[in-house]
Protein backbone atom coordinates (compact mmCIF):
# COMPACT_ATOMS: atom_id res chain seq x y z
CA UNK A 1 0.00 0.00 0.00
CA UNK A 2 1.63 3.44 -0.74
CA UNK A 3 2.18 6.22 1.49
CA UNK A 4 -0.62 8.29 -0.36
CA UNK A 5 -3.78 6.27 0.72
CA UNK A 6 -2.38 5.34 3.62
CA UNK A 7 -2.69 9.37 4.70
CA UNK A 8 -6.54 8.89 2.91
CA UNK A 9 -7.39 6.35 4.81
CA UNK A 10 -9.00 8.49 8.71
CA UNK A 11 -9.31 4.65 10.04
CA UNK A 12 -5.97 2.58 8.92
CA UNK A 13 -4.80 1.39 11.91
CA UNK A 14 -0.81 2.15 13.38
CA UNK A 15 1.36 -0.23 15.47
CA UNK A 16 1.97 0.25 19.11
CA UNK A 17 5.88 1.13 19.66
CA UNK A 18 7.08 3.51 22.73
CA UNK A 19 6.50 6.87 22.28
CA UNK A 20 3.93 6.41 19.13
CA UNK A 21 0.18 5.72 19.15
CA UNK A 22 -2.64 3.44 17.79
CA UNK A 23 -5.61 4.51 16.83
CA UNK A 24 -8.65 3.03 14.51
CA UNK A 25 -10.26 6.20 13.92
CA UNK A 26 -8.17 9.70 13.87
CA UNK A 27 -10.26 12.72 14.48
CA UNK A 28 -9.33 15.64 12.98
CA UNK A 29 -6.42 17.60 14.91
CA UNK A 30 -6.46 21.52 15.64
CA UNK A 31 -2.73 21.13 14.45
CA UNK A 32 -0.51 19.40 11.97
CA UNK A 33 0.06 15.51 12.80
CA UNK A 34 3.60 14.11 12.79
CA UNK A 35 4.60 10.89 11.84
CA UNK A 36 7.05 8.54 10.38
CA UNK A 37 6.62 6.42 7.21
CA UNK A 38 9.18 3.26 6.93
CA UNK A 39 11.20 3.98 3.88
CA UNK A 40 11.12 -0.16 2.64
CA UNK A 41 7.18 -1.22 4.17
CA UNK A 42 5.45 2.34 4.07
CA UNK A 43 4.17 1.57 7.67
CA UNK A 44 3.08 4.63 9.07
CA UNK A 45 3.48 5.53 13.24
CA UNK A 46 1.94 8.82 14.59
CA UNK A 47 4.13 10.37 16.77
CA UNK A 48 2.21 11.19 20.17
CA UNK A 49 4.84 14.75 20.27
CA UNK A 50 5.55 15.94 16.96
CA UNK A 51 9.01 17.54 18.21
CA UNK A 52 9.98 13.54 18.14
CA UNK A 53 12.94 12.33 15.50
CA UNK A 54 12.23 9.42 13.49
CA UNK A 55 14.43 6.45 13.62
CA UNK A 56 16.97 5.34 10.74
CA UNK A 57 15.43 4.16 8.26
CA UNK A 58 11.91 6.30 9.05
CA UNK A 59 11.11 9.19 7.26
CA UNK A 60 9.17 11.72 9.27
CA UNK A 61 6.04 13.58 7.56
CA UNK A 62 3.50 15.97 8.69
CA UNK A 63 0.21 15.65 7.78
CA UNK A 64 -3.65 17.12 8.32
CA UNK A 65 -2.45 20.59 7.64
CA UNK A 66 -4.91 23.18 6.92
CA UNK A 67 -4.26 24.12 3.18
CA UNK A 68 -4.63 27.96 1.53
CA UNK A 69 -8.65 28.98 1.31
CA UNK A 70 -9.23 27.85 -2.44
CA UNK A 71 -11.05 30.24 -4.44
CA UNK A 72 -14.54 30.40 -4.90
CA UNK A 73 -16.86 27.93 -6.49
CA UNK A 74 -19.66 28.61 -9.56
CA UNK A 75 -22.84 29.33 -8.36
CA UNK A 76 -25.29 26.69 -8.10
CA UNK A 77 -28.53 25.98 -9.97
CA UNK A 78 -31.77 27.83 -8.57
CA UNK A 79 -33.63 26.76 -6.29
CA UNK A 80 -37.28 25.75 -6.76
CA UNK A 81 -39.13 28.56 -6.56
CA UNK A 82 -41.86 28.46 -4.22
CA UNK A 83 -45.64 28.49 -5.64
CA UNK A 84 -48.85 28.40 -3.29
CA UNK A 85 -51.44 26.91 -5.69
CA UNK A 86 -55.29 27.81 -5.38
CA UNK A 87 -57.49 24.47 -6.01
CA UNK A 88 -60.73 24.22 -6.24
CA UNK A 89 -63.67 21.74 -4.10
CA UNK A 90 -62.80 19.18 -5.86
CA UNK A 91 -59.22 19.12 -5.48
CA UNK A 92 -58.01 20.94 -9.10
CA UNK A 93 -55.99 23.93 -9.42
CA UNK A 94 -57.16 26.78 -10.85
CA UNK A 95 -53.38 29.23 -10.43
CA UNK A 96 -51.28 30.43 -8.48
CA UNK A 97 -52.06 32.76 -5.52
CA UNK A 98 -50.88 36.60 -5.86
CA UNK A 99 -52.37 36.96 -2.77
CA UNK A 100 -51.01 37.96 0.20
CA UNK A 101 -52.30 36.54 3.95
CA UNK A 102 -54.42 39.47 4.22
CA UNK A 103 -56.65 39.21 1.00
CA UNK A 104 -56.96 35.81 1.92
CA UNK A 105 -58.34 36.83 5.38
CA UNK A 106 -60.75 39.49 3.52
CA UNK A 107 -62.52 36.13 1.93
CA UNK A 108 -60.89 37.08 -1.58
CA UNK A 109 -57.83 35.93 -3.15
CA UNK A 110 -56.09 37.47 -6.37
CA UNK A 111 -54.96 34.27 -8.87
CA UNK A 112 -53.04 33.90 -11.76
CA UNK A 113 -54.76 31.85 -14.47
CA UNK A 114 -55.77 32.14 -17.72
CA UNK A 115 -53.06 34.47 -18.84
CA UNK A 116 -54.44 37.41 -15.82
CA UNK A 117 -54.57 38.08 -12.32
CA UNK A 118 -58.17 37.53 -11.60
CA UNK A 119 -60.58 37.75 -7.70
CA UNK A 120 -61.91 34.82 -6.75
CA UNK A 121 -64.25 34.68 -3.53
CA UNK A 122 -63.06 31.75 -1.48
CA UNK A 123 -66.20 30.81 -0.18
CA UNK A 124 -68.07 30.72 -3.36
CA UNK A 125 -65.22 30.02 -5.78
CA UNK A 126 -66.57 32.58 -8.15
CA UNK A 127 -64.75 35.43 -10.26
CA UNK A 128 -65.61 38.98 -8.45
CA UNK A 129 -65.13 42.59 -9.00
CA UNK A 130 -63.32 44.29 -6.22
CA UNK A 131 -64.70 47.75 -4.70
CA UNK A 132 -61.45 49.87 -5.91
CA UNK A 133 -62.48 48.81 -9.57
CA UNK A 134 -64.61 51.10 -11.57
CA UNK A 135 -65.66 49.89 -15.27
CA UNK A 136 -67.40 53.20 -16.97
CA UNK A 137 -68.54 52.74 -20.99
CA UNK A 138 -68.74 55.67 -23.35
CA UNK A 139 -71.93 54.22 -24.77
CA UNK A 140 -75.50 54.13 -23.38
CA UNK A 141 -75.77 50.50 -24.31
CA UNK A 142 -72.54 49.25 -22.02
CA UNK A 143 -71.05 47.70 -24.79
CA UNK A 144 -68.01 45.85 -24.20
CA UNK A 145 -65.99 47.19 -26.84
CA UNK A 146 -67.00 51.05 -25.83
CA UNK A 147 -65.13 50.44 -22.04
CA UNK A 148 -62.71 52.74 -20.33
CA UNK A 149 -61.73 53.30 -16.84
CA UNK A 150 -60.76 56.52 -14.44
CA UNK A 151 -56.80 57.02 -14.71
CA UNK A 152 -54.79 58.70 -11.66
CA UNK A 153 -51.60 57.63 -12.00
CA UNK A 154 -50.67 56.50 -15.86
CA UNK A 155 -47.64 54.84 -15.39
CA UNK A 156 -48.88 52.90 -13.04
CA UNK A 157 -52.17 52.12 -15.23
CA UNK A 158 -50.21 50.96 -18.06
CA UNK A 159 -47.55 49.02 -16.16
CA UNK A 160 -50.43 46.31 -14.36
CA UNK A 161 -53.06 46.83 -16.29
CA UNK A 162 -51.14 46.68 -20.14
CA UNK A 163 -49.64 43.36 -18.61
CA UNK A 164 -51.35 40.83 -16.21
CA UNK A 165 -53.43 42.65 -14.27
CA UNK A 166 -57.91 42.72 -15.10
CA UNK A 167 -60.43 45.10 -14.54
CA UNK A 168 -63.68 43.07 -13.65
CA UNK A 169 -67.17 44.35 -14.41
CA UNK A 170 -69.92 42.58 -12.37
CA UNK A 171 -71.85 43.72 -10.20
CA UNK A 172 -73.15 40.89 -8.35
CA UNK A 173 -72.05 37.28 -9.27
CA UNK A 174 -75.37 36.43 -10.79
CA UNK A 175 -74.10 38.10 -13.94
CA UNK A 176 -71.86 37.17 -16.48
CA UNK A 177 -67.88 37.96 -15.85
CA UNK A 178 -66.43 41.33 -18.36
CA UNK A 179 -62.97 40.96 -17.82
CA UNK A 180 -60.89 43.73 -19.29
CA UNK A 181 -57.26 43.92 -19.94
CA UNK A 182 -55.91 47.79 -20.23
CA UNK A 183 -54.73 49.16 -23.15
CA UNK A 184 -51.66 52.04 -24.27
CA UNK A 185 -54.69 54.55 -25.09
CA UNK A 186 -54.96 57.37 -22.58
CA UNK A 187 -56.42 60.45 -22.86
CA UNK A 188 -58.29 63.19 -21.31
CA UNK A 189 -62.21 63.50 -20.45
CA UNK A 190 -63.78 65.78 -22.86
CA UNK A 191 -65.40 68.51 -20.90
CA UNK A 192 -69.21 67.30 -20.65
CA UNK A 193 -68.56 63.89 -22.03
CA UNK A 194 -70.96 61.37 -20.58
CA UNK A 195 -70.24 58.30 -19.14
CA UNK A 196 -72.37 55.05 -18.06
CA UNK A 197 -71.98 51.50 -15.79
CA UNK A 198 -73.78 48.49 -14.40
CA UNK A 199 -75.67 48.56 -11.86
CA UNK A 200 -76.22 46.04 -9.35
CA UNK A 201 -78.97 44.39 -11.88
CA UNK A 202 -77.26 44.73 -14.89
CA UNK A 203 -78.85 47.59 -16.05
CA UNK A 204 -76.30 50.61 -18.05
CA UNK A 205 -77.07 53.82 -16.01
CA UNK A 206 -75.64 57.00 -16.28
CA UNK A 207 -72.51 57.74 -14.26
CA UNK A 208 -70.57 60.87 -12.94
CA UNK A 209 -67.10 59.87 -13.74
CA UNK A 210 -64.44 61.99 -11.67
CA UNK A 211 -61.40 62.10 -13.32
CA UNK A 212 -59.51 64.32 -15.66
CA UNK A 213 -58.16 61.31 -17.83
CA UNK A 214 -59.32 57.52 -18.62
CA UNK A 215 -57.77 54.80 -19.94
CA UNK A 216 -59.19 52.35 -22.86
CA UNK A 217 -59.95 48.77 -22.08
CA UNK A 218 -60.55 46.25 -24.32
CA UNK A 219 -62.16 42.47 -23.72
CA UNK A 220 -60.91 39.29 -23.07
CA UNK A 221 -62.26 35.47 -22.54
CA UNK A 222 -63.77 35.39 -18.80
CA UNK A 223 -62.22 32.78 -16.32
CA UNK A 224 -64.72 30.33 -15.04
CA UNK A 225 -66.02 30.13 -12.32
CA UNK A 226 -65.15 27.37 -9.82
CA UNK A 227 -66.86 24.77 -7.37
CA UNK A 228 -65.74 26.55 -3.80
CA UNK A 229 -64.77 26.35 -1.34
CA UNK A 230 -61.35 26.87 -2.74
CA UNK A 231 -58.24 26.04 -1.00
CA UNK A 232 -53.96 26.67 -1.16
CA UNK A 233 -51.52 24.10 -1.46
Amino acid sequence: MSVKKILAATTTAVLVAPGLLTTTAVAAPKSPTAGCVNKKTNELRVLLKSSKKCKKGWQKITFNQPGPTGAPGSAGAAGPVSVVSVRDATGVVIGQSLSTVSTWLSGNALVYTDGGAYTYNLGTGKVVSEDWETVAYLDAACSPTNAATPVYNTPRYLAALTSFGRMIDRPNTDLPTRPYKGTTTVRAVVPGESFWFRDSTGSCVGYSLWADTIGMLTPVAAPADRPGPLSFG
